[in-house]
């Protein structure tokens, strides 16, 4: 597949694709299944990803500035250095997805599961929308002080957080 056209067209069935790089800025993927599709360093900024089944994808560096993920299935996805920027994610699923370094600034995750996910950080739902519908894992806990303000603890040592030592 070489043109966004051919991409968005065969959306129905892109899993295992090998998207690697690609440019699919503003592309309409809504509902396509990309399950196991290599999107590393895909630049998707803006792109509809509404429902879309991202399951074991692998996203590292991917560009989804402003991108729609309502809904979208990210389950086993490898999401390291992802920029999630301005991104709706509210609903969507990343069980056992690997979030390390993802950016999240601003990105919407109301309702999102993220329970199982792998290395979650305070620092990235403090810069993100968050709300009482949205599921952490069991090793980040919120006390809400106000609507839409908390405070995050994680109680989880991570090998590639440079602030903390070691006990």
């Amino acid at each position: 597949m070489e043109t966004r056209q051919q991409i968005e067209a065969a959306k129905a069935d892109l899993s295992k694709a090998n998207l690697f790089g690609k440019d699919l800025e503003g592309a309409d993927l809504s509902q396509g299944n990309l399950a196991g599709a290599n999107l590393r360093k895909a630049k998707l900024k803006g792109a509809n990803l509404k429902g879309a089944n991202l399951e074991g994808a692998s996203l590292g560096t991917a560009d989804l500035t402003g991108a729609d993920l309502r809904g979208a299935n990210l389950r086993a996805a490898e999401c390291i250095g992802t920029r999630f920027t301005g991104a709706n994610l509210s609903g969507a699923n990343f069980d056992r997805a690997s979030v390390s370094k993802a950016v999240m600034t601003d990105a919407d995750l109301s309702a999102s599961d993220f329970s199982n996910a792998i290395n979650l950080t305070c620092a990235q739902l403090e810069s993100a929308k968050i709300d009482a519908t949205t599921r952490l894992p069991k090793y980040i806990r919120l006390t809400w002080t106000s609507e839409g303000h908390f405070e995050c603890r994680d109680r989880t040592q991570r090998i590639d957080d440079p602030g903390k030592a070691r006990s």
